[in-house]
């Protein structure tokens, strides 16, 4: 697995040193037991980094409390080595600053400089139960260049008491239907959806950072120099108390992670029983959310034993036409295009953002489920039979036609957030909006990706056709690898 291409957004805070040590920290929280099965580097030495060593884990390694340390350094050749990142199923999870001292490595590398390390930490509820970690150099042109991947697994226990509302996450990229699916969604009386335009309370997600941040356990100097930076993703101003013995690192490993775990769940889920009472829903089982591939999944799943997924999947070449077409109806940029300098520089973006969700799926395969917004549209309430027998909710036509309504209601903030007449002109839009210019760079961009997502290949091959959906449930693709393609 390869670590997604960052986009411009995520570019611009990497200027750090040169030469580099890392270590990482995964915390444990609630996880009882964590083995590693294959610790694989990437490559012996680049024309860009000259040598590296990746110390710790080692392959076969079983910690009892769930934690995982990583260890390693690397000395480049090239002055524009920006930092050390960390990926896991195509979700970009820390970014590392190099500012730590290493005496043993410039012992034996003089040229090292004394302060080439840098320490990051993950929480071990945003890793899958099969994980595969990812860990990769950036440099200033943007270049991502591996250095290794740790494969593990580990148990999982969800934290969320019985009886608490289960979330229900979709996720998708901007400008690809989530707003009429998240309608449809708040439709049923036992899916709690805040209806409120643009439909994105993300109280999950809040009190879900928060428990990662809680419990990733940064040292006090990388707290202190990272709220400095500017990188207000981890803990502010103090970190977890230093374990001095074996008792205080067994409360920080298990008794800790369930107490934060446990606030965390119970603020979310008082949140949505007060939504859900004023909405006339106090019998509901879900809450409901949206949000980009951004590793927050996992977390859900290890809180919450029975959280869902819908991923919900649009043509990108749709996608690109609909984010022109919406940021000039409301005369300025958004969803990424105001990090670029033109149309034809935001499509390779898109692209990239497109494969992290192709990443978060192949991830997710066997758990979540794929919709497609051509599928959907083509036949809503066919559409829902899937999403609710999924979901284990009841499928009457009552429900579904009650579900239809409430998407189908024009409201003035829906006219506004239209860029298309009527559903049927959503669909193919990239042939009419876009220039032919445009549109050839959509087909060297997307052309590899959207048979991958469940789109006929013959379509998409086609010069100005549709990517039509085919009659087939889409299904999670089959993974696999591409290390170096994505970059070029």
């Amino acid at each position: 697995m390869a670590p997604p291409a960052l986009t411009a957004t995520t570019k611009a805070p990497y200027l750090f040193a040169w030469v580099c040590h890392f270590r990482i920290r995964i915390w444990s929280g609630l996880m009882s037991r964590l083995e590693v099965l294959e610790v694989k580097r990437e490559g012996g030495r680049s024309a860009r980094y000259g040598k590296y060593s990746v110390d710790a884990p080692v392959a076969k390694m079983v910690n009892g409390n769930g934690g995982m340390a990583i260890d390693g350094w690397l000395i480049g050749h090239e002055q524009n080595t920006t930092t050390v990142v960390v990926f896991c199923q195509g979700a970009l999870l820390r970014t590392t600053l190099v500012n730590l001292p290493r005496k043993d490595v410039l012992t034996e590398h003089p040229e090292a400089g004394e302060n080439c390390g840098f320490s990051t930490a993950l929480s071990a509820y945003e890793l899958p139960a099969e994980f595969e970690v990812v860990l990769a150099v950036v440099y200033l042109d943007g270049e991502i260049v591996p250095l290794a991947t740790i494969k593990g697994r580990r148990e999982i226990t969800a934290a969320a008491e019985s009886g608490f509302l289960q979330p229900l996450v979709v996720t998708s990229l901007g400008r690809s239907g989530t707003t009429f699916l998240m309608r449809l969604l708040a439709g049923h009386p036992e899916i709690v959806v805040h209806r409120q335009h643009p439909y994105e309370t993300k109280a999950g997600a809040y009190w879900m950072h928060m428990l990662r941040c809680l419990t990733q356990g940064e040292t006090h100097e990388h707290v202190r120099v990272t709220w400095e930076q500017g990188d207000w993703t981890r803990p502010p101003f103090v970190a977890l108390p230093t374990a001095s013995w074996e008792g205080l690192t067994s409360y920080l490993d298990g008794p800790y992670g369930e107490l934060a775990a446990g606030f965390c769940g119970r603020a979310t889920e008082g949140f949505y029983r007060r939504v859900g009472e004023s909405q006339g829903q106090a019998g509901a089982k879900f809450f409901c959310e949206k949000m980009p591939p951004n590793g927050l999944m996992n977390v859900f799943a290890n809180v919450y034993g029975g959280a869902k997924e819908i991923f919900l999947i649009r043509d990108f070449r749709d996608v690109a036409a609909s984010v022109f077409a919406f940021n000039a109806k409301r005369g300025f940029a958004e969803f990424g295009r105001e990090h670029v300098a033109s149309d034809a520089a935001y499509i390779p973006e898109l692209r990239r953002a497109a494969e992290r969700l192709l990443e978060n799926v192949q991830g997710r395969k066997g758990q979540a489920l794929v919709v497609r917004y051509e599928d959907l549209m083509a036949d809503v309430e066919g559409g829902l039979v899937k999403i609710l027998e999924y979901l284990g909710l009841p499928t009457a036509a009552e429900v579904r036609q009650q579900m239809v309504k409430m998407a189908g209601a024009l409201t003035g903030e829906l006219k506004e957030h239209r860029t298309t007449a009527s559903v049927e002109d959503s669909m193919g839009r990239w042939k009419r909006d876009l220039s032919p210019e445009l549109q050839q760079i959509c087909r060297d961009n997307f052309d590899h990706l959207l048979p991958e997502f469940g789109y006929r290949e013959e379509d998409v091959a086609a010069v100005g056709g549709v990517a039509g959906p085919t009659n087939a449930p889409a299904a999670a693709p089959e993974p696999r690898k591409r290390w170096y393609r994505r970059f070029m």
